[in-house]
């Protein structure tokens, strides 16, 4: 029997994705494929520092999960994991065609939580522009008319790497 193509497209993606985090982080991948902790990756960016030989500084830690269309994400299964998560959180969509990672920041995930709690069901939408505020009012909205579903709007960094996003926000 042949291997099914979808599970091995998705291992393709994780392994492009591994690659060019790996380009400016530590990548830790403490997950099989048939795990979902809700992280794919836990990265620590690094600086490479001018000695004989160079030295490599580790920086800041951050979480992704990466996905392969930018598609809306249901989190639901993902609430409490998000919520007690210590580092900051991101949205990697992988593109296979042209070997990029866009990455889409989830900085308001702690302030959601913090306003709403933990609601019934979450969607992550990820967006292109960042919104006019970083307030309840325009990160979150209310999901199919039940008063605990919340969607939350992701942003990129336009047209930044993720490296520089990263840095930028985590000076």
């Amino acid at each position: 029997m042949a291997p099914l193509y979808r599970p091995h497209l998705g291992w393709e993606n994780e392994q492009l994705a591994h690659y060019l985090l790996s380009r400016f982080s530590f990548v830790a991948h403490p997950a099989t494929i048939s795990d979902d902790i809700g992280s794919d990756f836990y990265c620590t960016i690094f600086d490479v520092l001018e000695s004989e030989p160079p030295k490599m500084e580790p920086r800041i830690s951050f979480a992704i999960q990466v996905k392969s269309n930018g598609e809306r994400i249901d989190a639901s299964n993902k609430i409490k994991h998000l919520d007690q998560l210590e580092v900051p959180f991101f949205v990697g969509v992988i593109d296979q065609a042209t070997a990029s990672l866009k990455i889409y920041s989830a900085e308001c995930l702690p302030m959601m939580f913090a306003n709403y709690g933990h609601p019934g069901n979450l969607s992550l939408r990820l967006v292109d522009k960042p919104h006019r505020y970083q307030s309840p009012e325009t990160y979150v909205e209310p999901k199919g008319g039940q008063p605990r579903g919340r969607l939350l709007g992701l942003r990129t960094g336009g047209k930044e790497t993720g490296a520089q996003l990263l840095s930028r926000m985590y000076p």
